[in-house]
């Protein structure tokens, strides 16, 4: 974690620091937000052997900012970082106020945007490094970006120190870090695909905290009194992928027996042990007074699966399913058993794998396995930015044409300050969204961390390590 944002993502901790102070006001027909920095001065820290930046520490300031939600770089048509405008697609201006002070302009209201500035996209990069690789060449955000990917300066409490493919990825504490010096000297995270090597680490001495331990793997980690065992289930849904474009699969009806014919209550029984829970529809409990408890969701109905099947005019050709072997806990098990499901139904589908997400969404594909994290505890951060216009799934990978009906409830579900006129349209497009059958979800994973009892940390919702040293903490 070398960045930090202009706001923190607590994750409901018991402890919870701001980084900025700010004032919020709805204009006409947009939303202007004002965020001011510490008065104190913030330094940057990257690695001066690598970045050659001398000692490696510059003064953090609003230029930073700016330039991290330039149009240029995150939120315009042609952005660097396509990903950027599904989430600051309607934000129309970043103005320097001073130099510590930024103005955001949005073109709409946006009820959460003070949480998009906490999370993912929302970190603050070196104006300064940046700039070194401007040149008269259009595409020099492009090489800028290929040449700070894996030298990145930020301001966060790790400094990056050097990687290996496939094998490391190492980080210096940074002890100039605003909220404190760390409680380590230095973190490195190891690549160890076998489960059975990376339990044999932590009880050896070799690995602190270990990540992916399986259910079953669970009881053999009780037996070693130095080591404490974590479980949650993360705010993060496997789903199947439908390709929607695709000549076997444009029939929503086929996609829709290809839903109902998977038992996901076998699924969690058999490959979690029942530690987690599927959702209903695409949405949690923690989206507050935009969640509907009353929903189905994706319901298990073989009988109706069959019908649909033959409504559809399937003739048997078999359909291919791509996975990428262990990127998923239990991806390749769930795979297995989720042939033998359509197939009771009269589907025929074929596991194709592959090594990387280019070769998952190339040529060809019709269906895959993939992750949808709920980056921000509301449709606006979940499925509007996963699904909505600005989505890689419409824009990007042209998996979906969504219909204008979708796209229209994801634009007021961002925009609309009436709470009931926005929970009226995230209705509308979760009934839209489970009768097009773009995905299907298969649940939401346990997830299972072991650590040394010296390690104080709290396992977090979504895939991402706090090491901030008020909640991380090395005991004596």
């Amino acid at each position: 974690m070398p960045f930090t944002r202009l706001r923190r993502h607590d994750f409901a901790y018991e402890i919870a620091s701001d980084q900025t102070r700010r004032q919020f006001r709805f204009g006409d027909e947009a939303l202007i937000v004002q965020v001011h920095g510490r008065e104190h001065p913030l330094e940057r820290s990257g690695n001066p052997q690598l970045a050659n930046e001398g000692a490696g520490i510059d003064p953090f300031d609003a230029d930073d900012v700016v330039f991290t939600f330039s149009p240029e770089r995150l939120r315009g048509a042609n952005a660097v970082i396509p990903a950027g405008r599904q989430y600051f697609g309607h934000l129309r201006e970043v103005q320097k106020v001073d130099s510590h002070t930024v103005r955001f302009i949005t073109d709409k209201p946006d009820l959460v945007f003070e949480q998009r500035l906490a999370t993912y996209a929302s970190w603050i990069v070196s104006h300064r490094q940046w700039m070194k690789f401007k040149s008269d060449d259009p595409k020099w955000m492009q090489r800028a970006l290929r040449e700070v990917r894996w030298n990145p300066i930020g301001t966060g409490p790790l400094k990056f120190t050097g990687w290996k493919k496939d094998q490391y990825v190492a980080f210096d504490a940074n002890d100039r870090y605003i909220l404190g010096k760390p409680a380590f000297k230095s973190v490195t995270f190891k690549e160890v695909p076998e489960i059975a090597a990376r339990i044999a680490g932590i009880a050896t001495g070799e690995y602190d905290i270990i990540v992916d331990v399986t259910p079953d793997q669970i009881p053999a980690l009780a037996r070693y009194k130095d080591v404490a065992v974590q479980t949650i289930t993360l705010e993060n849904s496997h789903v199947i992928v439908f390709n929607t474009n695709a000549p076997s699969l444009r029939d929503k009806r086929l996609r829709q027996a290809l839903s109902l014919a998977i038992d996901r209550k076998r699924l969690r029984d058999a490959l979690w042990q029942g530690r987690n829970f599927t959702p209903n529809g695409h949405q949690l409990p923690s989206f507050g007074d935009m969640y509907n408890k009353d929903r189905k969701g994706y319901v298990y109905d073989p009988k109706r699966a069959r019908e649909l099947v033959k409504a559809a005019g399937y003739d048997g050709k078999q359909i291919s399913l791509r996975v990428i072997p262990n990127y998923y806990l239990n991806g390749t098990e769930v795979s297995q058993v989720l042939l033998e499901m359509w197939k009771a139904v009269g589907i025929n589908v074929k596991l194709d794998l592959v090594d990387n997400f280019t070769q998952v969404r190339g040529k060809g594909v019709e269906m895959y396995i993939w992750s949808n994290t709920y980056r921000i505890p509301d449709p606006a951060g979940s499925i509007v930015i996963l699904y909505g216009p600005n989505s890689q799934a419409q824009r990007g990978h042209n998996l979906w044409k969504a219909p204008d009906e979708f796209n229209e409830a994801a634009d007021a579900v961002v925009s609309a300050t009436a709470q009931g006129a926005r929970y009226n349209a995230f209705q509308k497009m979760l009934d839209i969204f489970e009768d097009e059958m773009p995905i299907t979800m298969l649940y939401n994973p346990s997830y299972t961390y072991a650590a040394k009892r010296k390690v104080d940390f709290k396992a977090l919702p979504i895939l991402y390590m706090d090491f901030r040293p008020d909640v991380f903490r090395v005991r004596k």
